[in-house]
């Protein structure tokens, strides 16, 4: 069965670019409406281009789980990830980067998917190491976009939206550290039973 990387589409969770988006197409009209040089309409559009296809390209794609894969659906391309019989998981908000915006400790320029919690697919690794990686640069509240770039060296392997289903389908026959931060706790159904638990507390 087929699931949407990042759920079900909400055009809320975009507020922000939508006026964005806005303010530049208004700017490349009243650009050719007073004739300014083109280019003052071209760039604009372009970006808006770029600017859109990065929220709706991780929402068109689609991904299934097997006993030993990962399989990944972009389009008309198809991607298999294998995944090792021991892994690290962690649970954190989702979110999604605008063009040339990342999450920092002080910055929250991604866009957080509302009620919506994912899982990130690491490769085991010693629990230390999987907190040092989260909490990198004093980051308090991780993302699926700060997890994916503080691991980003061969021990990242995919995220997704979850549920208990699915968790459970990925923790299934596989030895697994689950990190949740406590904040988070109430609002996703464990298993204790069948995976190492740390819950993160105070994040």
């Amino acid at each position: 069965m087929e699931h949407r990387r990042y759920g079900e589409f909400r055009f809320n969770d975009y507020c922000a670019s939508w006026i964005g988006i806005a303010a530049l197409l208004i700017f490349a009209v009243v650009s050719l409406a007073l004739k300014l040089h083109f280019l003052l309409a071209v760039f604009p559009s372009l970006y808006v281009i770029i600017w859109t296809w990065t929220i709706l390209a991780p929402n068109i794609e689609k991904f299934s789980i097997s006993s030993e894969k990962i399989i990944v659906k972009k389009g008309r391309k198809k991607e298999e990830i294998p995944i090792p019989s021991k892994l690290c998981l962690v649970v954190s908000n989702v979110d999604i980067c605008p063009p040339l915006a990342i999450r920092t400790p002080t910055g929250n320029e991604t866009h957080i998917l509302k009620d919506k919690y994912a899982v990130s697919v690491l490769k085991a690794m010693p629990l230390e190491d999987a907190l040092m990686g989260l909490h990198r640069n004093n980051m308090h509240k991780y993302t699926t976009s700060t997890i994916q770039r503080n691991f980003d060296d061969c021990r990242y392997i995919y995220c997704f939206v979850c549920d208990s289903f699915l968790l459970d389908k990925l923790i299934d026959n596989r030895e697994c550290q689950l990190i949740i931060p406590e904040s988070l706790l109430e609002r996703v159904p464990i298993n204790r039973g069948k995976v190492n638990l740390h819950i993160d507390v105070g994040y």
